[in-house]
């Protein structure tokens, strides 16, 4: 009996994932958290998990992390989805293109609304990548784009690509 208590026991510790995180080999960025002290590893593909060392890269550095996902870790961060443990970070190669950045020019600025109406009313260049124009995730480059990116330059509103205003692209 005393064996089937230890089974069950591990076999919950296996399923909840405390024992056996999942592994993550992936490129993102290092973003601050929405509260003092919080720091993420925000991967392109799974997610964005709470770190505690930086090894010495800096936040807003696009970076490949190689390391292990605890999704069950104690942390006042209440956004998320668990902990980096275990993991080293290293230079990931090209970056994504900044999003709201329709122009390619590396920064989102006036140029940017120039670029989107332009390209939609005066026949001019798409953005490349197309996605790069897409503000708000919505799929397309409309005039919402445009608006979106004047309220986040003159209006306080949520950078490109964060809709909900979270700290974390949502596209």
């Amino acid at each position: 009996m005393k064996y089937i208590y230890i089974f069950v026991a591990l076999l919950t510790l296996l399923i909840s994932g405390s024992v056996n995180g999942q592994a993550i080999d992936d490129c993102g960025r290092i973003l601050d958290g929405t509260l003092a002290g919080c720091v993420f590893f925000v991967s392109d593909n799974h997610g964005s998990y709470q770190i505690d060392d930086l090894q010495g890269y800096n936040k807003g550095d696009y970076v490949h992390a190689v390391g292990t996902i605890d999704p069950n870790c104690q942390s006042n961060c209440v956004q998320g989805q668990g902990c980096l443990t275990n993991y080293t970070f290293s230079d990931c190669g090209t970056e994504p293109p900044l999003c709201g950045d329709a122009d390619g020019s590396g920064f989102v600025d006036l140029d940017d609304v120039i670029f989107i109406i332009y390209y939609m009313y005066g026949g001019g260049p798409e953005p490349s990548p197309y996605a790069a124009g897409d503000a708000d995730c919505s799929g397309n480059i409309d005039l919402d784009d445009v608006v979106y990116i004047i309220y986040y330059m003159y209006g306080g509103g949520p950078v490109p690509c964060d809709p909900n205003g979270d700290g974390f692209p949502d596209c």
